[in-house]
């Protein structure tokens, strides 16, 4: 051994998007860290402290509980353990893997190794809705790694600054929405009262919550620029009534051959279930081009997610997740 090993942290490339994590659920992949070795010498592992930075956080409210690290093999190397909170915007997550470590690094190689952890209850008090968190690697010094023939301390670089991950925000529940076609898809026939899809909205187990906002964006030639507005309305499926407060609303073609309407329903969503509402368009008043079909998507897709507004009882406001957007409703064509 002519000089002491290096072995370089970066972000995996495969790191979790940013996403909502809910309360009391197990499991969450938070952090993804890539350890590379030099060819030296194949080093050994044996201390990580992973920096979780925290937004919109209760003072003292860590929100995650039960850590582990696992290898690329999904094998644990250690936990659980709990972070220690040594902020109200800062939290850490020590493994002491020590001198028996199995975490090794083979020279001229790397591993990825991957940070997992559980959400507090809501009724716990240990978790907080809407802090957000980015978990990454503070420093070089966070990490302590040896050679494993040679036993020297191993130099810890990184490539561009303290890695970290994309921001992940606890909340008490979350939605998601999935939808299909109502009739058929293509050379469909222009009607007053058409139910072109069900949305089918649901809650998860965790806990309830209310739907406040949905914007829809149509497109397509039967929206053509200049052509004439169109009723569109949100349809509960048992009533065949208004979705809740969603009264029905003008989508008028402009630029683009698109417009919009926004949505207030307001319907709240018990934990564990799914609520079915219709999308419902008067057709008959949509563009009606010679000798061809005539197209017409819907769909949701504000940057942010602002298409769609939450609440899960103690947050507001709250934007759909990224991940999900965006989301396409359906894909139509008239005779």
């Amino acid at each position: 051994i002519i000089s002491r090993s290096t072995v370089t942290i970066s972000s995996d490339s495969k790191n979790v998007s940013v996403c909502h994590l809910v309360m009391g659920s197990t499991g969450n992949t938070l952090y993804m860290l890539k350890l590379a070795a030099n060819n030296t010498e194949d080093v050994r592992v044996t201390d990580i402290t992973f920096r979780d930075t925290i937004g919109s956080n209760l003072t003292g409210v860590a929100s995650f509980n039960n850590l582990q690290l696992f290898d690329d093999a999904g094998t644990l190397l250690a936990g659980p353990i709990n972070m220690t909170i040594s902020s109200a915007t800062t939290g850490d997550i020590v493994f002491s893997l020590g001198s028996t470590s199995s975490l090794f690094v083979p020279k001229n190689s790397s591993k990825t190794i991957t940070l997992k952890g559980d959400i507090a209850t809501f009724i716990s008090g240990g978790a907080s809705s809407s802090s957000s968190h980015v978990i990454g690697v503070a420093a070089t010094s966070s990490i302590t790694a040896y050679g494993k023939d040679s036993s020297a301390v191993a130099t810890i670089a990184n490539l561009s600054g303290a890695p970290a991950g994309t921001a992940q925000v606890v909340y008490r529940t979350k939605p998601s929405l999935t939808s299909s076609v109502l009739g058929s898809t293509t050379g469909r026939t222009r009607v007053a009262v058409d139910d072109i899809a069900t949305l089918n909205w649901a809650a998860n187990a965790a806990d309830d919550l209310s739907i406040t906002t949905v914007t829809i964006k149509f497109s397509g030639q039967a929206a053509s620029n200049g052509s004439t507005a169109f009723a569109v309305n949100l349809i509960d499926a048992n009533t065949n009534s208004d979705w809740g407060s969603a009264t029905s609303t003008t989508c008028t073609p402009g630029a683009g051959n698109s417009c919009s309407v926004s949505f207030g329903p307001a319907f709240s969503i018990s934990r564990g279930t799914t609520k079915a509402v219709k999308l419902r368009v008067a057709s008959s008043n949509f563009f009606n081009g010679s000798n061809t079909s005539d197209s017409l998507s819907a769909i949701m897709s504000t940057s942010g997610g602002g298409d769609i507004l939450w609440s899960d009882g103690t947050s507001n406001a709250i934007s759909w997740e990224a991940v999900q957007i965006p989301i396409t409703l359906v894909n139509l064509s008239y005779e």
